[in-house]
């Protein structure tokens, strides 16, 4: 009887051990991804907001190696929807110098990050200098 308990004892020691060491490395892996996203989301965010802002100051070399940086990053690891306002934001730049896709693409890694982070969307629309508040009119 005592070996039977034993037994058992031990069995259900491994068994919570193998169960408690998966699900331990599978909540790792999740917050790795998602520490991964958040980085992801944050560089590239910025490299189109200092692409909107200097923008004028940039030469053509310089403004194709950040839309390359930049569709690259979010071919690896952005959403479909990331992935086809890039697709329009670079011929809109490359054919007519709009930068208002890039605007829109900016909108949604924004929302995309503040979700990752449990923060609220905020409302926000293109200015010169990156983002600023709407106004409202009295």
């Amino acid at each position: 009887m005592d070996t039977t308990q034993a037994v058992v004892t031990v069995s259900v020691a491994v068994v919570g051990w193998a169960a408690t060491h998966f699900f331990a490395m599978r909540l790792n892996r999740e917050t790795e991804r998602r520490k991964s996203r958040v980085e992801f989301l944050i560089k590239t965010y910025k490299r189109i907001t200092e692409l909107r802002v200097f923008a004028a100051q940039f030469d053509g070399e310089s403004i194709a190696r950040f839309l390359c940086d930049i569709a690259t990053d979010i071919e690896l690891q952005g959403t479909k929807r990331q992935t086809e306002l890039t697709a329009q934001a670079v011929t809109d730049i490359l054919h007519s110098g709009s930068l208002a896709a890039l605007d829109a693409l900016a909108s949604n890694l924004l929302d995309d990050l503040r979700e990752n982070l449990k923060l609220p969307k905020v409302e926000r629309q293109a200015s010169v200098f990156g983002y600023a508040k709407p106004t409202h009119k009295a």
